[in-house]
Order: structure tokens, then sequence, then C-alpha cells
């Protein structure tokens, strides 16, 4: 009796550490997820600032009126 009772007590401190390892991997699961997210948010940022200063160095805007050849009518 004595020893089915260490046995199951030897059982339940196994489980409690398998519940406590579970819950600390869970978070750290949570925590990736959550940086890999901001990862690729920073990222989409960043590609769409590189594509609108690449359209501002190809397309110039000019200032001056458009200049319309005239029609001989």
């Amino acid at each position: 009796m004595i020893g089915l009772n260490a046995e199951l007590t030897a059982t339940d401190k196994e489980l409690d550490h398998a519940a406590s390892v579970s819950v600390v991997q869970n978070a750290e699961n949570q925590n990736d997820q959550a940086k890999q997210q901001q990862a690729r948010v920073e990222e989409q940022q960043a590609e769409f600032s590189q594509g609108i200063q690449k359209y501002n160095n190809t397309v110039k805007l000019s200032s001056e009126p458009a200049l319309f050849p005239e029609t001989n009518q």
C-alpha cells in the first residue's frame, strides 16, 4: 500500500511538471507567433515604403502647364 501511494505521488508530480512545461511551451509559442506577425507587418511596411520611393524616383511630377498641339481648323 505504501509503495502504491509513493507511485501515485510520483505520477502526480510528473503530471504537474508536464502541465507546467506545457503551459510554458504554449506561452513561448504564442510569443513567437506574435513576433512573427510583427515581423511580417514591418516587412510589408518597408516594402511599401521602398515601392513609394522607387515610384517617386521614376515618376517626376511637373508643375509646368501641359502643352497641347494647336489644331488648325
